[in-house]
C-alpha cells in the first residue's frame, strides 16, 4: 500500500488526524482563492493559532488580500485580527474548548463570510453538513476520497462543490513530518479557478476494456479520457479536480466495478455531454433485467413503518422548495426493510405490503432517478409558483422537465422525433393542471392549508400508474426517497 495512504489509514484508526499544513506550496494553493476573501470575514475555524501555516499566511498577507476580519480558533485559543491589527487580546481561552460545534464557534461562524481551513479528516463529513447547514462559503483542505461521500458528491455533481488540486504533499503530525498524497482543496465558492481538460485520445489509441457487471469502458488515467466516445466511461477519482458539469455527466460512483473478475479501485461514472445519445431500448432491457433480479431475490413486497396513510400533499410544495416527496402524495414504503432500523421509524408498526397489483414507473438508476424526481420538483414548485402568481409559464423550464418525465411514462419512444411529441403531450399536460389548481395555490398562500394531492400525483396519474418504485435503486430505497403508492388497494 502506498505510504502516504497508509498513513490516512492508521490517522483515522487511532484518531490522530492533525495534519498541519507546511508552508510548502500552500501560497499557491490559497492563491485560487485570495480574489474572493477581499473585503470579507474569513474564519479560520479548525486552526492552532500559533502553529497553523493557513493562519500566517493570511496574517502575512492580510492587507494585500483585502480582508475585512480574519477569525481563528482551536485548541481552545481565540483571536481576531481587523486591518487595524489585532481585535482586542491577541488569545483568549475559549470555553467549549475550541470545537468547531461548540456554541462559541458557531457563533462566530454564524457571523464569518467564508470558513478557510484543514479540518480534522476523521470529523470531515460532519464539518462539511455544519457549514452547508450555516450557508457558508468555504475553501477547506480534505482528502479526495471524501469527495464520493453521500454529503459531497451529489453537490459535485451538480457543481455546486469544486475539487481544487492542491500542491501540498508535506504535514506536519504529532509524529514528525509526513507525506500525504490524495490532499485536495472542497470549494463552494462560485467561478473558483480550475484547470481544464485537454481530450487528445481517440477511442482507438487504447484498448480500452469493459467492466463486466456494467456496459462501460474503464479509462485508466484521466490523461486516456477518449475525445470521440459518446458511451459510458469509468475513470479514476482523479478526475474530479478536472470536472466541469458544462462538459460531462457524472452518472455514479462505482465501489465494485470488475474486470476479467478482478475488482478495480472505486471509478467515477461519466458520459461526455456533447457526444451523448439517448439509446432508449437499451435503457429499457438495463430497466427490466435490474427489476426482475431484485424481484426475483427478496419478492415484490415494500415495508412501511407507521400507519398506513398518504403524505406530501399539494400543500407541502405549493409555498416552499422542499428538496423530496416529488414522486407523489401517498403511502411511501422501503424494499430493504432495514432501512427502517433508524431513528424515530424503528419503533413504529411495520406493514408488508404487495406491489404485484399496481403499475408503477421502476426506477433503477440513481442518476436517472434523480433526474425524474427533480424534474417533478421543478413542476411541483418553482415552475409552477411562477405561473400561479401570474408571471407566465417558464417554457424552457418546464419543456426540459417534461422531457425527463415523458421518458419515464412512455414504454414506446422510438426515435427523437416521437420524443419531442411526448415531451409536448406531457407539456400540454402540465399546463391543464396548472390551470385546475391555481385557484387551490390561493387558498393555500391565503389560509396554509390544501388537501389536495400534489401536481405530480396528478401527472403521474393521468399516465395510468399507481406510483413509483425505487426499491431496485440502493441510493433511493431509503427514508428519504421511497416508493410510493398513490392509492393502496
Amino acid at each position: 500500500m502506498d505510504e502516504s495512504n497508509l498513513n490516512l489509514l492508521k490517522a483515522k484508526a487511532t484518531r490522530n488526524d492533525e495534519f498541519y499544513t507546511t508552508t510548502n506550496n500552500l501560497g499557491s494553493d490559497l492563491s485560487v482563492c485570495s480574489w474572493y476573501l477581499s473585503g470579507k470575514i474569513v474564519y479560520c475555524n479548525c486552526d492552532n493559532a500559533n502553529s497553523s501555516e493557513i493562519v500566517k499566511f493570511l496574517l502575512q498577507n492580510f492587507k494585500s488580500i483585502g480582508i475585512k476580519k480574519l477569525y481563528v480558533s482551536g485548541l481552545g485559543d481565540f483571536f481576531s485580527v481587523t486591518e487595524d491589527g489585532y481585535d482586542g487580546l491577541k488569545t483568549h481561552r475559549l470555553v467549549g474548548g475550541g470545537s468547531f460545534y461548540s456554541q462559541e464557534c458557531l457563533s462566530l461562524l454564524r457571523k464569518c463570510d467564508v470558513v478557510v481551513t484543514n479540518p480534522p479528516f476523521s470529523k470531515f463529513n460532519e464539518f462539511i453538513s455544519k457549514l452547508m447547514e450555516y450557508g457558508k462559503k468555504f475553501f477547506v483542505m480534505g482528502n479526495l476520497n471524501a469527495a464520493t461521500n453521500k454529503i459531497i458528491f451529489p453537490k459535485i455533481k451538480t457543481g455546486e462543490i469544486s475539487v481544487i488540486k492542491s500542491k501540498t504533499k508535506k504535514f506536519n503530525t504529532l509524529d514528525g513530518e509526513r507525506n500525504i498524497n490524495n490532499v485536495v482543496w472542497f470549494s463552494n465558492i462560485p467561478n473558483i479557478g480550475k484547470p481544464r481538460l485537454s481530450l487528445d485520445c481517440s477511442i482507438h489509441d487504447y484498448n480500452y476494456q469493459k467492466y463486466d457487471n456494467i456496459n462501460a469502458i474503464n479509462v485508466p488515467t484521466v490523461k486516456a479520457i477518449p475525445n470521440d466516445y459518446s458511451g459510458v466511461i469509468g475513470v479514476p477519482i482523479t478526475f474530479l479536480p478536472y470536472y466541469d458539469n458544462k462538459e460531462f455527466n457524472i452518472l455514479g460512483c462505482m465501489r465494485n466495478a470488475k474486470i476479467k473478475g478482478q475488482n478495480i479501485y472505486q471509478r467515477i461514472m461519466i458520459q461526455n455531454k456533447k457526444l451523448h445519445k439517448i439509446n432508449l431500448p437499451d435503457i429499457r432491457e438495463m430497466v427490466s433485467e435490474c427489476v426482475d433480479k431484485i424481484l426475483n431475490e427478496s419478492g415484490n413486497y415494500g415495508y412501511h413503518a407507521g400507519d398506513l396513510g398518504k403524505s406530501e400533499y399539494f400543500t407541502q410544495f405549493a409555498t416552499s422548495n422542499r428538496g423530496t416527496g416529488h414522486f407523489g402524495t401517498g403511502t411511501y414504503f422501503v424494499g430493504d426493510e432495514n432501512q427502517l432500523n433508524v431513528g424515530g421509524y424503528k419503533d413504529r408498526p411495520r406493514h408488508k405490503v404487495d406491489f404485484t397489483p399496481y403499475n408503477l414507473i421502476k426506477i433503477t438508476d440513481f442518476r436517472n432517478g434523480l433526474a425524474f424526481h427533480d424534474a417533478l420538483r421543478d413542476i411541483n414548485g418553482k415552475i409552477f409558483r411562477r405561473y400561479a402568481n401570474g408571471d407566465g409559464i417558464d417554457e424552457k423550464a418546464l419543456m426540459e422537465a417534461s422531457k425527463i418525465v415523458a421518458i419515464f411514462v412512455f414504454k414506446d419512444i422510438e426515435d427523437f422525433n416521437d420524443l419531442r411529441n411526448k415531451t409536448k403531450t406531457v407539456y400540454n399536460k402540465v399546463i391543464d393542471i396548472y390551470d385546475d389548481y391555481v385557484d387551490e395555490y390561493k387558498k393555500v398562500v391565503n389560509y396554509g392549508k390544501s388537501d389536495r394531492r400534489s401536481i405530480s400525483t396528478e401527472l403521474i396519474s393521468s399516465f395510468g400508474y399507481d406510483g413509483v418504485d425505487c426499491r431496485s435503486c440502493k441510493d433511493m430505497d431509503n427514508t428519504m426517497f421511497g416508493s410510493v403508492i398513490y392509492n393502496l388497494k
